[in-house]
């Protein structure tokens, strides 16, 4: 089983495309937050054996910036990708709150219950963090670094404190930061090593 998982979010939308919601649709990255994920290097205590990226390009080419360094070649897992925001996507809350008023409504009443129209229902994406945090905190691998979102790591944070998961918001995982998380010895659970580094 894994003993260290690293967790990366994405490098940032180029400037002018952040403060929306990203999920499936494609930003771009940009091209001096993604040089900037070589100071997170010396950070890692030990080599990840594995790296694990969403497929969303965002996060691939995060994931590819970092792997050079290591020699390694991430690996596609297309559950670390981030919620489907249907019709949000791309848009900002005023934007949301404009186009989609009775859906944006209903988000605020609903919270987690709410499904994105023609996206994924929070429930559902909260059921898929958690299915691929079990499958990744259970491989062979030792040290594994996962390149993701900031959903996705935010839930992370809470399964692996064994928080519900309705205290993900506590968490705000910044771009191209890095969050690392060990085994306990005894095998208990596990404790956060550091949260958001960036140099």
């Amino acid at each position: 089983m894994a003993d260290i998982v690293y967790m990366v979010r994405h490098a940032a939308p180029p400037v002018g495309r952040r403060d929306r919601y990203w999920g499936r649709a494609d930003p771009g990255v940009d091209a001096d937050s993604l040089a900037g994920t070589a100071a997170l290097l010396p950070m890692f205590w030990e080599k990840p054996s594995v790296i694990f990226t969403s497929p969303l390009r965002r996060a691939a080419a995060t994931a590819d910036a970092i792997a050079g360094h290591f020699n390694l070649e991430p690996t596609v897992e297309p559950e670390l990708a981030e919620t489907d925001f249907g019709d949000f996507d791309g848009l900002s809350w005023d934007e949301i709150s404009t186009r989609h008023s009775d859906a944006a409504a209903a988000w605020a009443r609903e919270g987690d219950a709410f499904h994105f129209p023609n996206g994924e229902s929070v429930p559902d994406f909260l059921d898929r963090a958690d299915r691929v945090w079990q499958r990744i905190t259970s491989a062979e691998d030792k040290t594994v670094l996962a390149v993701s979102h900031g959903g996705i790591i935010a839930a992370w944070c809470c399964l692996f404190l064994r928080m519900p998961l309705e205290h993900r918001f506590s968490f705000r995982p910044a771009y191209a930061a890095l969050t690392a998380f060990i085994r306990k010895k005894d095998g208990s659970g596990w404790e956060m090593t550091f949260f958001n580094n960036t140099l």
